[in-house]
C-alpha cells in the first residue's frame, strides 16, 4: 500500500525532472530569475531591496531567493527548488482533481500542470512556479473544508489557507485576487452554515490577519530601518506609474498566448461541460469556477502582458480539465496530445539547450573579464547575471536593465532615468554590454546618451551569440578606450569602430 501511495508523487517528480532537465544549469534561461538570485546574493552582503537594488517585486520573493543564495549562488539552486515546487504543486492538483475525476484523470491533471508551465516561460524560476504551490495549497484546504460543513469549518485550516495566500501575495501582488477568493469563500461558507454575523467575523478576522501578516512584517522591517518610503514607492506607487505596452506589442502577445494555450483551454472547457453533465452545480464545481474567475482577474489586472503572466492560470485550468481526462480513451489521448504540444513549444525536447547556453555565457564572461581592469561594468541591455559571473561591482540601484532602457519604466522608477544613466556613465565603467533584442518600447533619450558615450570613449571588442528561452540575439561588448583584449573573441565576430548598433526600431 505504501509503495502504491508513492506511485503518483514519484511519477510527477520524474516527469518534472524530464521536462525541465534541459534547463538545469542554464544561466540565461530568462533575465528575471537570475536577477532575483543576484538580489538574494546582494542581500547577504548588506544590500536591501528597493533601497540598494530597485525592483517592484514584493519582498517575499527576494527573501526566498535570499534563502536560496544562502545555500549556493549557482543557478542550479533555484532550478532544483523549482523542480521540487512544481512536483509538489502538481501533486496537490492531483488531489483536488480526485474530487471529480478518476485516478488516471487526476494524475493526468497533475502531469498537465507540469507540462504546461514549459511554453509559458515557467521552465525556470519565475515567481509563479513557486507561489502557485501556496495558492493551490490554500485551495486544497478550502476544498477539504467541504467535508467539514456538517460539523463546522476547522479554523486552523482556514487560517492556514489565509497565511498561504499571504505568502503568495508577498511573491507577486496579483495573487491577491486568488487569496481574496479563498478568504471570502471560507467566510461565505461559515455564513451559509450559521447565518451568524459574529461566527463569520470570528472566522474572517483571524484569516484577514494571517493573510496580511507577511506584508505587515515586511513593512515593519522597512519602517524600523527608516526606509519605508523606498519600499512603498517601489512596491506600490511604481505599479500605478508604469506605462502600458505599445498597442502592437500588447495585441501580438495576447494573440500568441491565446493560440499557444488553445489546447489547454479547450481541455478545460470540455472538462467543465462533462462536469456539469455529471455533477451539475455542486459546491466543488462552484469553488473551482470561482477559483478560475479569481485567477483570470489576476491575469487581467496588469495592463502589460508577458507569457509568464499566464502561469497562475495553469493550476486551475489543469483541475478544470480533469473530468475530460477521465473520459475514457478519448480523454486520455487528448491529454497526452496536449502535453506533447506544450513540451514541443516549451523546448523540452532540446536536450542540449543548457549546455550550449552555458558555453555561450561563459565566453561572454571571459571576454568581459579580460576587458575589465577595474572590475566595473554597465549592462544596458542583457542579463544582469553577468555582474555576478564577472564579479563586477554593481553600478547603482538600477541593475535590471529595463528600468533605464525602457520608456514605459521612466515614470515608475522614482528617479529621472536620464540623470541616473548620466551618473553611471560618469563612473566610466570598464565595459558596456548591449544586445540586439527587439525593444519596441526602448527609451530613446537614454539610448541616445549611451550612443554618444560609446562613440566618444569606447571600442567594440566583440559580438557574441546569445539566446534565452524567447530570443536569439547578439551580445555587443564595448571596452573603455583601450586596446581591446580579443583573445576570447572569434576574429569573425570582432568588429572595428565605435558606433553602437541600432537593434531597436526608430
Amino acid at each position: 500500500m505504501a509503495v502504491r501511495a508513492l506511485g503518483v508523487p514519484a511519477l510527477l517528480l520524474a516527469f518534472t525532472l524530464f521536462v525541465r532537465f534541459n534547463a538545469l544549469g542554464d544561466p540565461d534561461y530568462h533575465v528575471d530569475e537570475t536577477f532575483y538570485l543576484l538580489v538574494g546574493d546582494a542581500m547577504h552582503h548588506g544590500a536591501a531591496p528597493y533601497v540598494d537594488i530597485w525592483d517592484r517585486k514584493p519582498p517575499g520573493l527576494f527573501a526566498f531567493f535570499w534563502l536560496l543564495a544562502g545555500i549556493s549562488t549557482s543557478v542550479l539552486t533555484f532550478q532544483i527548488a523549482a523542480v521540487i515546487f512544481t512536483a509538489a504543486t502538481a501533486y496537490l492538483i492531483h488531489l483536488i482533481a480526485l474530487r471529480w475525476a478518476d485516478r488516471t484523470g487526476a494524475a493526468l491533471a497533475g502531469l498537465t500542470y507540469i507540462a504546461w508551465l514549459q511554453p509559458l516561460l515557467g521552465g525556470g524560476g519565475q515567481s509563479p512556479v513557486y507561489y502557485n504551490l501556496f495558492v493551490v495549497g490554500a485551495v486544497a484546504l478550502l476544498v477539504r473544508g467541504l467535508d467539514d460543513l456538517p460539523v463546522g469549518i476547522r479554523h486552523r485550516h482556514a487560517i492556514g489557507a489565509a497565511l498561504l495566500c499571504g505568502i503568495a501575495v508577498s511573491f507577486k501582488p496579483t495573487a491577491l485576487f486568488e487569496g481574496a477568493f479563498v478568504v471570502l469563500a471560507f467566510a461565505w461558507r461559515e455564513w451559509s452554515r450559521t447565518r451568524s454575523a459574529s461566527s463569520t467575523l470570528h472566522l474572517f478576522v483571524p484569516m484577514a490577519v494571517a493573510a496580511s501578516l507577511p506584508t505587515v512584517l515586511a513593512m515593519a522591517w522597512y519602517i524600523a530601518h527608516g526606509q519605508f518610503e523606498a519600499y512603498w514607492q517601489a512596491t506600490v506607487i511604481s505599479n500605478f506609474h508604469k506605462g502600458r505596452s505599445v498597442a502592437a506589442v500588447w495585441a501580438h502577445t495576447v494573440r500568441f498566448l491565446l493560440l499557444l494555450s488553445l489546447p489547454l483551454t479547450a481541455c478545460a472547457l470540455l472538462g467543465q461541460v462533462r462536469a456539469r453533465q455529471e455533477q451539475g452545480c455542486s459546491p466543488f464545481a462552484l469553488l473551482i469556477r470561482g477559483w478560475l474567475m479569481a485567477a483570470l482577474a489576476g491575469f487581467l489586472a496588469v495592463p502589460n502582458f508577458y507569457s509568464h503572466y499566464a502561469l497562475p492560470l495553469v493550476p486551475v485550468l489543469a483541475v478544470a480539465a480533469a473530468p475530460w481526462f477521465a473520459h475514457g480513451l478519448v480523454g486520455r489521448v487528448v491529454a497526452v496530445v496536449s502535453m506533447i504540444w506544450a513540451l514541443h513549444y516549451g523546448q523540452s525536447f532540446d536536450f542540449d539547450k543548457a549546455t550550449q547556453s552555458a558555453a555561450r555565457f561563459e565566453r561572454v564572461t571571459q571576454v568581459l573579464r579580460a576587458n575589465m581592469p577595474h572590475g566595473t561594468l554597465y549592462i544596458h541591455d542583457g542579463t544582469p547575471w553577468l555582474y555576478h559571473t564577472t564579479q563586477a561591482r554593481l553600478p547603482g540601484r538600477f541593475v535590471f536593465p529595463e528600468h533605464l532602457a525602457m520608456s514605459n519604466e521612466a515614470p515608475a522608477i522614482g528617479v529621472d532615468p536620464v540623470a541616473e544613466l548620466a551618473r553611471v556613465l560618469a563612473q566610466a565603467p570598464d565595459a558596456i554590454v548591449v544586445t540586439d533584442t527587439l525593444r519596441p518600447e526602448y527609451n530613446r533619450t537614454t539610448f541616445a546618451m549611451l550612443q554618444r558615450e560609446v562613440t566618444a570613449r569606447y571600442t567594440l571588442v566583440c559580438a557574441l551569440p546569445g539566446a534565452d528561452f524567447e530570443h536569439s540575439f547578439t551580445f555587443y561588448i564595448y571596452a573603455l578606450n583601450q586596446a581591446p583584449d580579443r583573445r576570447q573573441c572569434p576574429s569573425a565576430a570582432a568588429r572595428s569602430g565605435k558606433v553602437l548598433p541600432k537593434p531597436w526600431p526608430a
